[in-house]
Order: C-alpha cells, then sequence, then structure tokens
C-alpha cells in the first residue's frame, strides 16, 4: 500500500503542478479511481460461503490473513508486485450464495516471460484452509484475471465515485 500511496502523491503533485499553470484545473487532481484501467492482470480472491454465519466467520478468517497473500505475491527475485484494492465486492448470487472478491493487480518485471504464481499463494491458502474452524460451506477461489475479463461489479465502483465527484465551478 505505501508504494500505491506514493504513486498518487506523484501524480498529485504533477497535476498540481499543472493547475498552477493552467494546464488542468483542481477537479482532475479530484477524479475517481482508475484502478482496474492501470493494470492488465489481476488477481481475484473469492471467498464465499452457502450459510450466512459461516460467511462471515470465513471472510473474516480470509480477510485477516490477506497480507500474507499480498506479501507472497510482492516477491522481487521471480519479477512480481502486487497491487492491492482496498475495498471488498461482496454480493449474494442468484444461487444464495455469499461471496466476496478481492482484487490484487500484478505487475511483472519487462524480463519476465513466465510466473507461476501458485508457491507466492501457497502460505495463504495454506493458513485459511487448514483452519480448524473451516466448514464444507466455505470456499475460496483465487484466479488470474486479465482486465478484459474483469467482472462488471468492479468497474460499478468507479462510476460510483465519478456520480459523488463535486463540481468545483471552474
Amino acid at each position: 500500500q505505501l508504494r500505491r500511496i506514493q504513486d498518487e502523491l506523484r501524480r498529485a503533485t504533477k497535476i498540481s503542478h499543472d493547475v498552477c499553470f493552467g494546464r488542468k484545473t483542481w477537479s482532475d487532481l479530484f477524479k475517481g479511481n482508475d484502478f482496474f484501467r492501470q493494470h492488465a492482470n489481476y488477481l481475484q480472491v473469492d471467498i464465499s460461503s452457502t450459510q450466512e454465519d459461516d460467511f462471515r466467520e470465513w471472510f473474516g478468517l480470509c480477510e485477516a490473513r490477506m497480507r500474507i497473500l499480498i506479501v507472497g505475491l510482492e516477491n522481487p527475485s521471480v519479477g512480481t508486485q502486487a497491487y492491492p484494492f482496498a475495498k471488498f465486492f461482496t454480493r449474494t448470487e442468484d444461487d444464495g450464495k455469499y461471496v466476496s472478491s478481492f482484487f490484487i493487480a500484478l505487475r511483472f518485471a519487462e524480463d519476465t516471460e513466465k510466473v507461476d504464481l501458485g508457491p507466492l499463494t501457497m502460505d495463504y491458502l495454506q493458513i485459511v484452509n487448514s483452519w480448524e474452524g473451516r466448514k464444507e460451506s466455505m470456499d475460496l477461489a483465487i484466479n488470474i484475471v486479465s482486465q478484459k475479463n474483469l467482472p462488471l461489479f468492479a468497474f460499478e465502483v468507479e462510476g460510483a465515485e465519478k456520480e459523488n465527484e463535486v463540481d468545483d465551478g471552474s
């Protein structure tokens, strides 16, 4: 998250500079989030359960251990960088299953040809899957998703932020 904050501060500095020279307006600084348009590849983590109470318990455990997954994906020796999105997307599916999705953008070093994410996610999976309170109704899925194949609900957050933008009058 520190890298994301630093990137945003650099972006804000550039926009502020452009505002001073009349190339941009202050509203440009406060534009909505475009996280799902900035990266080519994402890891989608789906935490689910068919029982509401089980879901809350399972979600709490998986969320609390999410840092382990992010640290595992942040691996300079294999050329990966992880950029987590700080919001979960929770919904109830048509079949009654409770699901919460979390996204981590992945960037790969230029000279990286192929990365096996299995070993990078292993610690996280081992910890959550070996939890003694885990029930059969609880599930966890981790998938690589390209930007063009992201679910539509991921882009709804961008639309909601744009609707809430304030007009600064310029």
